[in-house]
């Protein structure tokens, strides 16, 4: 799957995985819609699971709608761990 501006699908989801600020998560869905492929929440989380550069492309960001956390190639538990220590390292 490509887009209009020929980039290949999920170079231009993780590239809008990269602008997600520092701390924040979105579902699935709200990066599809913010590609502006609003029914491509599934290939969103294909493309996040092939992710090779998780430690510049912060894919643990991406949750589920429902604020669980859905799967990653690093473990649910090290997910979480990052999540919460972005949460715990944001500045006020």
């Amino acid at each position: 799957m490509s887009t209009s501006a020929g980039h290949p699908f999920p170079t231009i989801c993780l590239e809008g995985v990269m602008r997600f600020p520092h701390g924040e998560t979105r579902s699935y869905a709200d990066e599809a819609s913010a590609i502006g492929k609003p029914t491509a929440h599934r290939a969103v989380a294909n493309a996040n699971r092939a992710n090779q550069l998780a430690i510049i492309v912060p894919c643990h960001r991406i949750v589920g709608r429902s604020g669980e956390l859905g799967g990653y190639a690093g473990r649910i538990h090290r997910k979480k761990w990052l999540i919460e220590h972005e949460n715990s390292t944001l500045l006020i």
